[in-house]
């Protein structure tokens, strides 16, 4: 229950941002999840998604990109610091316990950084930004074609009043159908 008021706490920041930088003739109407799970079928009335995770591991963008709604996501920089956030909140639990089978000195060969106690390091920690841009880098937030991604509140009612949905969905279905 508290990650879920700490999360609800951050959208209704980001999503009042949002309202008031937008203002009322904004030709969208912006909804919030609002702790709620929005079903799918509610979400193809919708011009398009714009996902801020409090958590990037959470969502998963390929759903919604096989409906080919257009899908506004955090850019690489944003992103780091949505990890780090969610990271903060989880540290210390179990998920950055290792397997007791598991080869850690192999582990480490392949990934230079832990995803929960280098991500988790203060936000001005070399390691810790090194670590938080090294796993941001294996999120569908930028592995997946044709999502538009934006730096900021501002930068996202920017991109949203720029966006040609259909034009965007098209791209979205043939990236899909290859």
């Amino acid at each position: 229950l508290g990650d879920h008021k700490g999360r609800l706490k951050y959208e209704t920041n980001f999503i009042n941002a949002v309202h008031h930088m937008a203002g009322p003739r904004f030709p969208y109407e912006v909804v919030a999840q609002g702790g709620r799970v929005i079903p799918f079928q509610e979400m193809a009335g919708f011009h398009a998604v714009a996902i801020v995770p409090w958590s990037p591991e959470l969502c998963m963008l390929r759903h919604l990109f096989k409906m080919r709604m257009p899908l506004l996501v955090p850019d690489l920089s944003l992103l780091r610091n949505l990890v780090h956030i969610t990271n903060i909140r989880l540290m210390p639990y179990p998920y950055n316990s290792h397997d007791p089978a598991s080869d850690r000195a192999y582990v480490k060969a392949v990934h230079p950084f832990d995803p929960f106690e280098d991500t988790a390091r203060g936000a001005s920690d070399v390691r810790g930004m090194q670590a938080r841009a090294y796993w941001a880098e294996y999120s569908e937030y930028l592995l997946l074609p044709e999502l538009l991604r934006f730096s900021s509140a501002a930068d996202l009612i920017a991109r949203l009043h720029a966006m040609e949905g259909q034009k965007v969905s098209q791209r979205m279905r043939a990236a899909y159908l290859h």
